[in-house]
């Protein structure tokens, strides 16, 4: 029992020491040995204690005894007394415990630059390994279990934006300090596709519609009501506006729009969110989806054609054919792209090798996909969402929406979200998922990014779920 709370409850046994003796040198980090990541701990067998209490005592000042050996460095570099004591002379386990309520931003920017003791522990891995498991902490007792794969991924990426991202998206989670607004456009028709952009243009959000429209919105002025959150709009178009992308890049300003007119028209919103043409694709069959990657605008037609556009070279750069009917999503990597259609299959075609991979043939189709490294995600008809790696072996298959089409999917590091009957609802991003939120937003298409969705559908609205008093400075 004793080795058990000396293994799960080492904030009390900080408390304890804190309490007993003061703490003589600060830089005494590297001497603890209770520390240790909840992702790498074993799991210990309770034992139970059976004798009288002097057998008890006994065993207590062994443990308190230990703990003095094992906690304490002693050192004659300072001479600290009790009195003068301050939160720079607390352990890190309990540092730890009071960083756990500051934004990880706030510590990245401000904290860390404090001393050079809080730059130690917000410098090393253990302490980000220590609150991306509780950023996964699904109740007291249990944690999602996040594979090797996951792990390295996250690692590339840098465990503090995974967890900056994982704690926005599960904040969602909390009903009573969330809000959804509902603010109209000047779309005057249902609304097909939304999107949520990035660095540089991370204020701006975009919609499509089936009034041939595209509207540009701020989101940082979402609470000034729709004069103010209205940026530009576009009616270049001649048919419904399908789909809707951002250019994978730094840095970059254009977004790709596709239509039911046959037309994929490259965007420009350099000029503060003004949506200026600086490229027209003629395909001569209806855009349904799109990918838009450095210089190369990817899309899939009602013609059951994926093709790509090499905008510097203004001619395709291949044109491929995987499918008996329509395209309706595809998804794409360095190595591979993926795409589903009417037909009910899924097609993998190999970029190097320049041929198709593979071929996956389903009950009911996808409307669809997404690739995050490492795994892509396939957002089933039947409600189903399965994940296949790079191998497209299935690694998961979890029911999402209660047996509902799913019509719409985003997948990010923050979290999975996807509508369906009207509904959207908020996953982890882990193989391994549990659903963190639901709400009722109308939603035929869906976006998320930091702590913001973004939805739309029927009527001439948009509706966005945030954090109230959230300023949306994404």
């Amino acid at each position: 029992w004793y080795q058990r709370r000396v293994r799960e409850n080492e904030i009390d046994i900080a408390v304890w020491r804190l309490y007993s003796l003061p703490f003589s040198d600060v830089n005494y980090r590297s001497s603890l040995t209770l520390r240790s990541s909840p992702l790498r701990m074993e799991e210990t067998n309770e034992m139970e204690f059976s004798g009288d209490e002097s057998e008890l005592e006994h065993e207590q000042s062994e443990v308190y005894s230990e703990i003095d050996t094992r906690c304490v460095r002693k050192s004659s570099v300072s001479n600290r007394s009790w009195t003068k004591t301050g939160i720079h002379d607390l352990p890190p386990e309990i540092v730890d415990k009071i960083f756990i309520y500051l934004d990880v931003r706030h510590l990245r920017s401000e904290v860390m630059l404090v001393s050079r003791y809080f730059l130690d522990i917000l410098s090393s891995k253990e302490y980000w390994e220590i609150r991306l498991a509780a950023a996964l902490r699904v109740s007291t007792t249990t944690h999602l279990k996040v594979c090797q794969t996951e792990l390295d991924e996250m690692n590339r990426i840098g465990l503090e934006r995974c967890v900056h991202a994982l704690e926005r998206a599960k904040s969602l989670s909390y009903t009573e300090n969330c809000q959804t607004t509902k603010i109209d456009t000047s779309h005057y028709g249902d609304i097909s596709e939304v999107k949520l952009l990035s660095h540089p243009l991370g204020h701006l959000a975009i919609s499509g519609s089936r009034d041939h429209s595209i509207q540009v919105y701020d989101t940082s002025l979402l609470d000034k009501g729709p004069k103010e959150f209205w940026v530009a709009s576009n009616n270049d178009h001649g048919g419904w506006v399908w789909t809707l992308d951002q250019e994978n890049g730094p840095s970059s300003t254009r977004i790709l729009s596709g239509s039911w007119d046959g037309n994929a028209f490259v965007f420009d919103l350099a000029r503060g969110g003004q949506l200026t043409k600086v490229n027209e694709i003629n395909v001569h069959s209806a855009v349904l989806c799109s990918r838009f990657e450095r210089e190369l605008a990817i899309y899939g037609t009602y013609s059951k054609l994926v093709v790509g556009y090499d905008l510097r070279q203004g001619g395709e750069a291949f044109r491929l054919k995987q499918h008996s009917k329509s395209v309706l999503s595809i998804a794409t990597s360095e190595h591979f792209i993926w795409s589903t259609g009417d037909d009910q299959a899924l097609s993998c075609y190999d970029r190097r090798a320049g041929r198709l991979f593979k071929r996956i043939k389903f009950n009911r189709g996808s409307m669809a996909i997404q690739y995050h490294a490492p795994y892509l995600w396939y957002a089933g008809i039947d409600g189903l969402m399965r994940c296949f790696n790079a191998e497209m072996k299935l690694v998961s298959k979890v029911d999402f929406s209660g047996g509902e089409p799913i019509l719409d999917m985003r997948h990010g590091t923050g979290g999975t979200v996807v509508a369906f009957g009207g509904k959207v609802r908020l996953w982890a991003p882990t193989v391994n998922t549990t659903m963190w939120s639901e709400v009722d937003l109308g939603a035929t298409s869906v976006d998320y990014r930091d702590g913001l969705i973004m939805a739309g559908g029927m009527g001439n609205c948009v509706n966005f779920y945030r954090h109230k008093g959230d300023l949306c400075s994404l």
